[in-house]
């Protein structure tokens, strides 16, 4: 029986060196796809190309429901002059997404957001929306190139291209480096409509959640153009519905629970708060350095 499992094991490793882009991408959702309900503590360090470091605080609050519609509220909390702002983003079964932009000083307005496919910029940082949930399988068509080996970890490479039907040419979207040992991305390149890579988006400090299920506690983006940096700590994470309720995804749970600033308020947010510690940014190259072992 040993040996016969023993067997079979050998033998799923070997098919697996097999599998295309779309069946490795498959495992990948099965084994991280995202959890049904789950509320997040972040906190932003944002570097320009001189240097200069902007910090904030905010929180991530993610809900799908049961006909596969996600919801995503992404709430600033400091400093004062953007506490509120929030980017509130809808992907409906279908997976049409729509994503709008509150800000307080600006009164009881909705903004829809003008990003690209991304769901548009967190503001002032180099995250999409997109980047902080699950890619719609469906949507895309993912390529297995030749893997890769950085340092010791050991990787499949996967090119994201768009569908036939979205483009009058085949377009490479972004490119994940997926660790062999548990399936988790730690790596993707993004390009722009040239072709050129624009952003590199590394995890860090990865977590075990569950059996197969990993998380980053630490993501950066390097946005190469514009020579910034942006980097998410999560320091809370909680699985429950209790902390995203239905009602809270809505105008009306946004409004009540941040109100508009009128302009007298709105000035006197204008200072911006000094990063009293800072903190490290991590090397993108270095998101692991030795493989996870699950």
């Amino acid at each position: 029986m040993v040996a016969n499992g023993l067997l079979l094991t050998v033998a799923q490793v070997a098919a697996v060196g097999y599998w295309n882009g779309q069946q490795i991408m498959q495992e990948v959702y099965h084994r991280h796809h995202e959890f049904p309900f789950v509320y997040e503590e972040h906190s932003l360090v944002i570097v320009d190309k001189e240097g200069q470091r902007d910090t904030r605080q905010a929180r991530r609050y993610s809900r799908i429901e049961e006909n596969g519609e996600m919801k995503l509220l992404y709430v600033f909390e400091t400093p004062p002059e953007v506490k509120g702002v929030t980017m509130f983003a809808q992907r409906d079964p279908q997976g049409k997404t729509t994503s709008t932009i509150y800000l307080p000083a600006l009164g009881a307005k909705f903004l829809e957001s003008t990003g690209t496919g991304s769901g548009g910029n967190l503001i002032g940082t180099d995250f999409a929306m997109a980047d902080l949930t699950d890619e719609n399988l469906d949507e895309y068509e993912y390529e297995r190139v030749e893997d890769e080996k950085i340092g010791a970890v050991e990787y499949f490479v996967i090119d994201v291209y768009t569908l036939p039907d979205q483009s009058d040419s085949r377009q490479r979207l972004r490119r994940h480096y997926v660790q062999r040992d548990n399936y988790f991305i730690t790596l993707t390149d993004h390009f722009d409509r040239q072709g050129l890579l624009n952003k590199r988006q590394s995890f860090h400090d990865l977590k075990r959640i569950d059996e197969d299920m990993w998380r980053a506690d630490t993501i950066l983006m390097d946005e190469k153009k514009q020579k910034h940096r942006s980097l998410i700590k999560i320091s809370r994470r909680v699985f429950s519905e209790d902390y995203v309720p239905a009602s809270m995804f809505s105008k009306e749970w946004i409004l009540a629970s941040y109100p508009p600033l009128d302009p007298a308020a709105a000035a006197s947010t204008s200072t911006t708060e000094a990063d009293p510690a800072g903190e490290d940014v991590p090397d993108e190259n270095n998101q692991t350095t030795e493989p996870v072992t699950p």
